[in-house]
């Protein structure tokens, strides 16, 4: 849901006064000499991208993050979809790993002493498999966001102490 300022919507006013900011660069230029012409019009093309940026960045629909649930939800549904052809990556999967033998279970995974959220993404976004170790996992080709919500489902499966 966008924020409204009266009629019109953040985005709304966003887009308007981009239109007007362009407007004038325009009505200034014809007026000016053609010498000072273009550092106006830089001017203000970053004045109303300034504009813009600061609308988006301040709606919350797109500044508000992704709740850790919901992040963790994701990657769970992304683990079972992408991981259990090789891992026991849920305990709801619906079938075993066909990897003989399977790879960590997530849960194991979870549990391991020095794993932390930074270590788990940059190993999600390395290939460990080549000549020297043809068994090694392969790289899950994940955007940046799924490694994000990956590790967030896999660090949700530590055991509280």
């Amino acid at each position: 849901m966008l924020h409204q300022r009266g009629d019109l919507s953040v985005r709304e006013l966003a887009v308007k006064g981009a239109n007007e900011a362009a407007k004038a660069a325009m009505t200034s230029m014809s007026l000016m000499t053609l010498s000072r012409a273009p550092t106006l019009w830089m001017w203000c093309v970053v004045r109303a991208t300034a504009l813009v940026l600061c609308c988006v960045i301040q709606s919350p629909v797109w500044a508000q993050p992704v709740s850790t649930s919901e992040e963790v939800q994701k990657g769970h549904q992304l683990a079972v979809m992408v991981c259990s052809a090789c891992h026991l990556a849920a305990p709801d999967q619906e079938s075993l790993p066909i990897r003989r033998p399977a790879a960590p279970a997530f849960s194991a995974i979870a549990q391991r002493p020095n794993l932390s959220a930074e270590s788990l993404e940059t190993f999600l976004m390395t290939t460990h498999r080549g000549l020297d170790k043809p068994t090694g996992m392969a790289n899950p080709q994940l955007l940046d966001s799924q490694v994000k919500e990956v590790t967030a489902y896999i660090l949700s499966l530590r055991k509280k102490p």
